[in-house]
């Protein structure tokens, strides 16, 4: 789940009424809680720490299929925020295809790139599924 809040603390508020009142800085007290339960969920489930670990996990098996598949230009990432270039635009958009094909929905961005951002609460499993989605796919491209 994906949420977007505004947060401060109570000093920081102006004083006057109805000035924090727009589409792009809410400020109001639902904003506020959902943001403030959204940090608690993180924390108490050590959300953060899962997405190191796992991230530096999933990093280092994409770097292990660039080892096997030249095509694959670069593999780059912080935390579970990871892309992998492709040789070509084209590979790319067949690796896009074939990936959904098998259950695994990708999103390309710039002109060769694959991008990941897999939830905080992602587990090894399901990094695993994706991981044998990819392989499947890219040696289909081969």
């Amino acid at each position: 789940m994906r949420i977007g809040a505004t947060l401060g603390k109570t000093e920081l508020f102006p004083q006057q009424e109805y000035r924090i009142s727009s589409t792009w800085g809410e400020g109001n007290a639902l904003s506020s809680a959902i943001g403030y339960t959204v940090i608690e969920i993180i924390q108490r489930d050590h959300l953060l720490e899962n997405a190191t670990r796992m991230g530096d996990y999933f990093l280092h098996q994409l770097r292990g299929l660039q080892l096997k598949y030249p095509f694959i230009l670069d593999v780059r990432g912080l935390g579970l925020m990871d892309a992998v270039e492709l040789d070509t635009r084209d590979r790319r958009d067949r690796l896009v295809q074939k990936a959904f094909g098998r259950g695994l929905l990708l999103l390309g961005c710039g002109y060769k790139t694959i991008r990941f951002l897999p939830p905080l609460d992602v587990r090894q499993r399901e990094i695993d599924l994706a991981l044998e989605i990819l392989e499947k796919s890219f040696g289909e491209l081969a």
